[in-house]
């Protein structure tokens, strides 16, 4: 009998343990898995929650549309925008909050004194994705990279300072003579000329988000602005 009891123990073991591992093979593909990477932010109007034309900084704005696209599109992936849109809602960024910041405005509310706004520095973006979504472990680890890589080029793009080269017209004309003026204006005007151009071939697309301005369109601002000047020197 004992032995009887033993063989039916083990018996419903091994029948537990395979109904087990069928479940788990079942439930692996919904599973989700995670994959992040830490960003940080340090530029001009940070530190009060600015971004360098005054505007709100959203930390979110890394994920906008025209980002997750160009990142998609750069790493080979189908840039429909059903794929899309489940990757957007994919991604998170959270604000990492170290613990000696949390214990110093918890030590502040024990002693009942107001607590300042916090704006964290560095974010958590992630990525989560159940293990059956077409995309391999190693295009996801590309494609969120990529998503930071495409977000810091667009940020210079909207608010990076202009080369070296430029502004150096205005120390030059003062201490110029009239008739050195159209030199120095036309080699400033030729130097953002030819940087103009050089945008516009690598980003034709981009448009400011503050001004709706494509490069081209700053271009021919740019050519109509030194006619006007130069007409307004020859007649004085």
């Amino acid at each position: 009998m004992l032995r009887r009891g033993m063989y039916q123990s083990f018996g419903l073991a091994l029948v537990g343990l395979a109904l087990a591992v069928a479940l788990a093979a079942l439930l692996s593909p919904l599973q989700t898995t995670h994959t992040s990477t830490r960003v940080g932010f340090s530029f001009p109007g940070f530190e009060h929650g600015e971004y360098p034309d005054k505007s709100k900084f959203q930390p979110d704005d890394i994920l906008a549309p025209r980002i997750i696209s160009a990142a998609m599109q750069r790493i080979g992936i189908s840039t429909d925008k059903d794929l899309q849109n489940k990757i957007r809602n994919a991604l998170q960024i959270e604000g990492i909050i170290p613990d000696t910041v949390v214990k110093n405005r918890d030590k502040l509310r024990s002693l009942g004194q107001a607590v300042p706004a916090y704006l964290p520095d560095e974010y958590l973006l992630t990525l989560t994705l159940s293990r059956s979504f077409p995309l391999s472990k190693d295009q996801r680890e590309k494609l969120i990279l990529e998503i930071v890589n495409v977000a810091v080029q667009d940020f210079k793009r909207n608010f990076g300072e202009l080369p070296i080269a430029f502004g150096s017209a205005f120390e030059a004309l003062r201490s110029a003579d009239l008739p050195e003026y159209e030199i120095v204006f036309n080699a400033e005007m030729d130097s953002l000329n030819t940087y103009l151009t050089a945008q516009i071939a690598t980003a034709k697309a981009f448009r400011s988000p503050t001004t709706n301005l494509s490069f081209e369109d700053l271009q021919e601002q740019a050519i109509l602005f030194s006619r006007i000047r130069l007409n307004v020197s020859v007649q004085l």
